[in-house]
């Protein structure tokens, strides 16, 4: 223990201590053993007791952004704007990054972010008093997980590891990745532990639509107004694809055998889940809005404000589901 204590292994069906705190090898759990292999080997001596192991993993996050600008005044009344950019992102590593595991590079990610936008702004100017702005603008952006090498597959993969492990339901996990665990009732224990979007992807679209017009008559500044967006996104969803199965202490559970580890090593398991199905999601947007107001100067020194907004959200739907 952190305290420097002996931690005492029960057996679970006597509820007596095993012979010099050792678990016999016929009674190991091939299954739970080969869980526990997943994790590296101890590197590191820590005077307090609380790990064993020290790594470190580099994170690659190559960047880059391409813009456009163009500006045309194309005639006394009429001004054009657009801007675009076209930007990359690539995170590369083995942990501490979204989407990869969060302490230890267990299965180590490259997830690249893409995105493209176009923006215009076309000004016409009717007369000195009426003046219309027409802005339209698209986004696309998508975040994929790249294939992992064959070597960080195995090194996850039920089937290279020898663990026989039922799902109820193996269709969710194709790839056939080992369950993620927890440890609970060990300091700073460490998990196995898949991201539960695996393999993820995210590709987004965004439409949007301004058209503002303005009209100045006598002491009145009128402006009316409509904004329209509408947004497309796919995405995987978070689900126990590849099963959760907790080696928890548990006093409730009467085969504990009182630390996690051993639970393991032998099979206890305190709770076990897995999900019917990975689903993607196909989430649809649409917000339209319009207003009128009115500044109106009645004095020199008096000017009165009026005005009314309109909104109209569509509830967010799911295509084809």
């Amino acid at each position: 223990s952190q305290n420097g204590l002996l931690i005492v292994v029960k057996d679970p069906i006597t509820g007596a201590p095993f012979a010099g705190n050792i678990v016999p090898a016929s009674r190991i759990d091939p299954n739970g053993q080969g869980l526990l292999n997943v994790f590296p080997l101890p590197n590191a001596v820590d005077p307090t007791h609380t790990y064993n192991y020290a790594g470190e993993s580099g994170i690659k996050q190559p960047r880059q952004d391409q813009i456009l600008r163009i500006d045309w005044n194309a005639s006394g009344k009429d001004q054009f704007f657009a801007r675009g950019i076209h930007d990359y992102e690539d995170k590369e590593g083995g942990f501490g990054f979204t989407l990869a595991s969060p302490s230890w590079p267990q299965l180590p990610v490259d997830i690249r972010f893409r995105s493209a936008g176009f923006v215009s702004t076309w000004i016409h100017t009717f007369s000195p008093s009426r003046i219309n702005v027409v802005t339209f603008g698209v986004n696309r952006g998508t975040q994929t997980v790249q294939q992992p090498t064959a070597a960080a597959l195995a090194a996850n993969s039920l089937t290279a590891l020898g663990i026989h492990i039922a799902q109820w339901f193996p269709q969710s996990n194709p790839l056939g990745l080992i369950p993620n665990a927890t440890f609970a009732g060990v300091s700073d224990a460490p998990q196995l532990n898949i991201d539960q979007r695996y393999p993820y992807f995210g590709p987004d679209n965004i439409w949007d639509y301004t058209d503002n017009f303005t009209l100045v008559s006598g002491a009145h500044n009128f402006k009316f107004g409509v904004y329209v967006e509408r947004s497309a996104t796919n995405k995987q969803l978070s689900s126990a694809f590849n099963g959760q199965v907790a080696f928890d202490r548990d006093a409730n559970n009467p085969l504990d055998t009182g630390y996690a580890f051993s639970n393991a090593l032998l099979g206890v398991v305190d709770n076990y889940s897995d999900s019917s199905q990975h689903p993607v999601g196909h989430g649809r947007d649409l917000n339209i809005e319009w207003y009128a107001q009115d500044s109106w100067r009645i004095a020199h020194n008096i000017t009165v404000e009026g005005g009314v907004r309109f909104y109209l959200f569509k509830p967010t739907i799911s295509a084809g589901s």
